[in-house]
């Protein structure tokens, strides 16, 4: 009997043959940029009688702000481009569309520094340093590039902004 109970233990003691498997745990996920909010009121260049245009071949310049909120931290540089119809007789401009009645204008935007911002062309980059929150300043003017006739303008520009 102490044979058979011998055996016994020694049977459970003796290692059991097993399975095993490896399995492969893959981690996914997306690590993007971050990114801005961003804002511009629409720009009244002003209201001119059409003889205005006769003796002066620009409007007024008028200034806006482009402004950007809520910035991630790790944007360091903004790429900001106009986009739009350009003016068929000077590329530098935007196209006032006919709808409204005025020929012979086109809007002209630029930079403090002059720096025309012509449609769909490369714009100007903007320095964020990291802040959160800024606002860009810009410049609007009519020119004449024709015989001028009245009417009302309504010129659509998209402000286009890549970042890195």
């Amino acid at each position: 009997m102490r044979a058979v109970l011998l055996l016994t233990t020694l049977a459970a003691l003796l290692p059991v043959p097993s399975h095993a498997a490896d399995l492969t745990l893959r981690f996914s996920g997306r690590f993007q940029p971050g990114t801005c909010q961003f804002s511009v009121a629409d720009v009244d260049v002003g209201t001119f009688d059409a003889t205005y245009f006769t003796a002066n071949t620009q409007s007024p310049m008028v200034s806006f702000t482009l402004n950007r909120s809520s910035c991630a931290s790790d944007l360091r540089v903004l790429h900001v481009r106009m986009a739009g119809t350009a003016d068929s007789s000077d590329a530098r401009y935007f196209a006032i569309p006919t709808t409204g009645g005025v020929r012979g204008l086109a809007v002209w935007l630029y930079t403090p520094t002059q720096q025309t911002l012509a449609p769909n062309q490369a714009g100007f980059d903007w320095i964020t340093n990291g802040t959160p929150a800024a606002g860009h300043l810009l410049y609007a003017r009519l020119v004449r590039t024709g015989t001028v006739s009245a009417g009302t303008i309504n010129t659509p520009v998209t402000v286009q902004v890549t970042y890195n």
